[in-house]
This record gives structure tokens, C-alpha cells and sequence, in this order.
């Protein structure tokens, strides 16, 4: 039996153990701290929830789908390299300088302020939920579909 899909729930501390390498999605939720020293080979989608510290150094090279829902020290220096689709459901507020190139859907919310001055160069949808001020200093080119959801404009 090869193991695809896993969810893990509650685990406190999650560091250096390692994951099963036929894993291609993970859903982690609950814990203190989740940084793998390394991924699974095919994981092509990770939703990590409510872990306190969550940044990890390095990605998984085949993913594609990132979700993120109140971590606090969510603010990653680098991006996975083939990542298109990012939703951030947190209550800090992420102001980027660099995104994910390959980026064409990104989604957002629970900010207190949304107010990008950069943004994914090739995105072509966008969502923001329950943002309290929704003042963006630019838009991006491209976008195609735009969803403004409990948010003050």
C-alpha cells in the first residue's frame, strides 16, 4: 500500500522526522513547530494550520499548492519554485518584494491591512476576505478575476 494523501492533527513539535516519501499531499494541523529537513520527492500540495512556527528553509521541489491558516511566523525568505496557487488566511499581513513567478492565483485574508505595493507577476486571480482596509497601492497587470469579500474599501 503506498500512502498519498496524510493529515496529521495535534502533534506539538515536528522537526527533522521524516515524511513518507510517497506522500504528493500533506495536511498538517495544530503544532508548535513543523519545519521537515526534507519533503517528499512528488508532494505537490501542503496545508499547514494553526502551527505557531512554520518557515521553512527549503520546499518541496514539485509543489504546486500552498495554504497557510494562522501560523504566526509565516514570512518565507524564499518560494517554492513551482508554486501557483497561495492562499494566506492569517492576521499578519504579508507585504512582499518577491513572489513565486509561476504564481497565478493567490488568496488572502483575515488582515488587518491589505496594501500591496508588489504583486505576483503573473497573477491572474485574486481573492481577499475579511480584510478591515482594503487600499492596494497598485494592481497587477494581468488579472483576470478579482473576488473583495467583508472587507472595507
Amino acid at each position: 500500500m503506498v500512502l498519498s494523501n496524510l493529515r496529521v492533527f495535534d502533534i506539538g513539535d515536528w522537526v527533522g522526522e521524516e515524511l513518507p516519501r510517497s506522500l504528493v499531499s500533506l495536511k498538517v494541523r495544530m503544532c508548535d513547530r513543523f519545519n521537515p529537513e526534507a519533503w517528499p520527492p512528488n508532494l505537490a500540495r501542503l496545508a499547514v494550520n494553526e502551527c505557531d512556527l512554520f518557515n521553512p528553509a527549503i520546499w518541496p521541489s514539485e509543489l504546486r499548492t500552498l495554504e497557510v491558516y494562522n501560523c504566526e511566523d509565516f514570512d518565507p525568505v524564499a518560494w517554492p519554485v513551482k508554486l501557483n496557487r497561495l492562499n494566506v488566511l492569517s492576521e499578519k499581513t504579508l507585504d512582499r518584494v518577491t513572489w513565486p513567478v509561476g504564481l497565478t492565483k493567490l488568496e488572502v485574508g483575515n488582515w488587518d491591512c491589505f496594501n500591496l505595493r508588489t504583486w505576483p507577476p503573473n497573477l491572474l486571480t485574486f481573492t481577499v476576505r475579511f480584510c478591515e482596509q482594503f487600499s492596494p497601492v497598485s494592481w497587477p497587470t494581468g488579472l483576470v478575476g478579482m473576488l473583495v469579500d467583508n472587507c472595507e474599501i
